[in-house]
């Protein structure tokens, strides 16, 4: 989902230089700050992935070009660190090192979700200091094992694990990755139609040949389905009707893929007597 915001005008790129801007508020609250080298691009994302917290609060934005992205870059977190952004997530203080002169500890709600969806952010009792992307890759493989996420059921798409966490649409993707590569979710498809599923581990295979209710692999077929399987549907169907919504461009036959991708196949045809 996208949110327009008419107090906000795109500025032109301008090659070779990079912009510093600042969000703010009707209070001239600092919301956000950040660099880009395409105003347009980067707003793009932030009316996406912020539309569910900062971007429908600002009020008006400041823009400074820099002809060196360090420059840039330098400045982005001076001002992170002194100026304290409520929804800036990277370049906050961290208990490994001293505070800089004139820092102060930001209030970042974003962080403050971050904390709370991964059950105590960066450092949890009994385990080692975690990066954002591991905290976060590690709270949705907990969901998988504790069956808040089903086998054969699709991911959150980015949108939703930014709302939920807090993170940059960067930082949910680093997380997707780590969970490809441990064998806990599986993308299907390609490009820009890629999607990712709940890994269906040989335990999960066992489990549907066991239970009471008999499922045929690869077909909703004349057998009964379990819960499992009818949550794992409705999972795949409202991702689908989520990405409608944000006007992906998907279709029918985009669902029709994913649900025979995932083993759910159109129902076989009556036989005669």
């Amino acid at each position: 989902m996208t949110v327009p915001n008419d107090h906000i005008t795109t500025p032109p790129d301008r090659p070779g230089e990079t912009a510093l801007y600042r969000f703010y508020d009707n209070s001239d609250r600092l919301l956000y700050v950040g660099i880009t080298d395409c105003p347009r691009t980067r707003w793009a994302d932030h009316r996406r992935y912020a539309a569910a917290t900062w971007w429908p609060l600002a009020t008006r934005v400041t823009v400074d070009w820099f002809g060196a992205r360090e420059e840039a870059a330098a400045l982005e977190l001076q001002v992170i660190r002194t100026s304290a952004p409520l929804y800036n997530s990277g370049g906050a203080p961290s208990p490994h090192r001293e505070r800089v002169p004139g820092e102060r500890l930001c209030p970042r709600v974003n962080m403050e979700r971050f904390r709370e969806a991964t059950g105590g952010g960066f450092q949890v009792p009994g385990r080692p200091w975690r990066n954002m992307d591991v905290a976060v890759a590690e709270t949705i493989a907990e969901d998988i094992e504790s069956g808040r996420l089903l086998a054969g059921a699709p991911m959150p798409s980015a949108t939703e694990l930014v709302n939920r966490f807090g993170v940059s649409v960067n930082t949910a993707r680093r997380a997707v990755r780590q969970l490809v590569a441990a064998g806990e979710i599986e993308p299907r498809g390609s490009g820009s139609g890629t999607r990712y599923f709940v890994t269906m581990k040989r335990t999960d295979l066992a489990d549907k040949q066991q239970g009471d209710e008999p499922v045929i692999e690869g077909q909703m077929g004349s057998q009964p389905l379990n819960g499992n399987d009818a949550r794992a549907i409705l999972g795949i169907v409202w991702k689908w009707i989520a990405d409608a919504n944000d006007g992906l461009g998907v279709d029918v036959g985009d669902l029709q893929h994913e649900l025979e991708q995932a083993g759910y196949g159109p129902l076989p045809e009556a036989q005669g007597d």
